[in-house]
This record gives C-alpha cells, sequence and structure tokens, in this order.
C-alpha cells in the first residue's frame, strides 16, 4: 500500500502547493519534462532555437551543440564529485 494519496500536495518555488494530479497532468501536456537539466537548460535550449531557426540543419548548430556537451560534460562531472565526497556512514 502507497503512503502517498493522489491529492497529496507538494510544494513550489512560489511557496504554493500543487497536487500530484496536477503534476501529472502537466508532466503529460510537456509543461516540464524529467528529461530537462536545469543546470545546462539555457544551452539545451539555445540548441532547440538553433535548430528551429536553421531549418534543422545540424552543421549551422555545432558550436552551440558543443557548449551543450561541454556543459553536460561539467555537470556529470560534478555529480561525481559529490558522489565521491559524500560519507558513507
Amino acid at each position: 500500500m502507497s503512503s502517498t494519496s493522489s491529492s497529496a500536495p507538494l510544494p513550489t518555488e512560489e511557496g504554493e502547493v500543487r497536487s500530484v494530479v496536477e503534476v501529472q497532468r502537466q508532466e503529460q501536456s510537456g509543461a516540464y519534462t524529467k528529461y530537462k537539466n536545469p543546470f545546462c537548460s539555457e544551452e539545451a535550449e539555445a540548441s532547440m532555437k538553433c535548430m528551429a531557426d536553421h531549418g534543422h540543419v545540424r552543421d549551422k548548430c555545432l558550436t552551440i551543440f558543443q557548449l551543450y556537451r561541454d556543459c553536460k560534460k561539467k555537470y556529470r562531472e560534478d555529480e561525481r564529485e559529490k558522489i565521491r565526497n559524500k560519507p558513507l556512514f
């Protein structure tokens, strides 16, 4: 048996409370995604905008793609370092 109900409130950045149902509705509508990395969101948005602006010709956005890859690499390194430095007990 699950201890959380489908109407359990969730806090937001603004201090408001949203229900699980509302959050699920936003996830399904694409309002946000679990794949969106807030650490590199600017780079991700820039790469998608570049593709849209250049008719999805990948060669015109290589520099922006490299910035995004570098950002993700730095994020992963930082996360690994946090795990390494975390005490075992």
